[in-house]
């Protein structure tokens, strides 16, 4: 069941909408020492939709010893630069829907969302904001481009034994907007 936030006057309905998927091949992930740039920009003012994976590894057989070597899929698909955004801008993120693959789950959603931080002694060096559809985050840029990573995102289950939030494969669709600093 996809969980949507009211739309406002300004943005716009269904259409065509960028698609952001992980673009890394995963079976060599674990030669990478920390997580490349995606490729994709997210554009100032523009409505995307992410991919985000569900951190569990692939089925395969036990006896493949690659298969069983190879990491999971991250649940989270970034860091991805947003468009145009300066150090120090004000970016505001608002999440307008998140729908899980598995179109039976009617559990409450919530996505995470981290934000790259600033150098070693200037700032922190990650943060992060968890919310269903509807929210809206606003923060400082740390970096040039406004380093962002979208995921986990996870479902609240209390008819399991094992009640709580658990990460799940969805969709998140996102407008980001940016309010450019002052300088003087």
């Amino acid at each position: 069941m996809i969980q949507t936030a009211p739309l406002a006057p300004n943005v716009p309905g269904e259409g065509p909408r960028k698609f952001i998927s992980p673009n890394l091949a995963y079976a060599f992930a674990f030669a990478f020492p920390a997580a490349p740039l995606q490729s994709s920009t997210i554009g100032v003012g523009e409505i995307v939709t992410i991919a985000v994976a569900d951190g569990t590894r692939a089925p395969h057989d036990p006896g493949d010893w690659f298969a069983a070597r190879t990491p999971a899929r991250p649940a989270a698909t970034g860091p991805l630069p947003i468009g145009g955004v300066s150090l120090g801008d004000m970016l505001e993120i608002e999440v307008l829907a998140l729908e899980p693959e598995d179109p039976a789950l009617a559990a409450p959603l919530i996505v995470t969302i981290f934000v790259m931080g600033g150098e070693a002694g200037h700032g922190p060096a990650l943060a992060q904001f968890a919310m269903s559809a509807g929210g809206v985050v606003r923060f400082r840029a740390w970096w040039a481009g406004g380093l962002v990573s979208f995921g986990p995102v996870c479902a609240r289950d209390e008819r399991s034994r094992e009640s709580g939030w658990h990460p799940v494969a969805a969709r998140v669709t996102v407008r980001c907007m940016v309010e450019r600093s002052r300088r003087g």
